[in-house]
């Protein structure tokens, strides 16, 4: 049986995944040679996941001072 833990962190890692292909795309269909739009997709998606992690340690502190 394969540890919850494991289960999320693999999820997690195809979604990141995902996205990042789907950037990359977006980026090539603008115009933007593979490398470059590699590096865009790799940036963004950087962004996105600290903009996401902001958000859950935002959760986390407020959860922690009602309780």
């Amino acid at each position: 049986k394969v540890p919850v833990s494991i289960m999320a962190k693999n999820l997690w890692q195809k979604e990141r995944k995902q996205i990042f292909k789907e950037l990359t795309s977006q980026y090539q269909n603008e115009g933007y040679d593979s490398k470059t739009a590699r590096r865009l997709a790799k940036e963004e998606l950087q962004d996105m996941l600290a903009d996401q992690n902001d958000f859950i340690q935002n959760i986390q502190n407020d959860i922690e001072e009602y309780n």
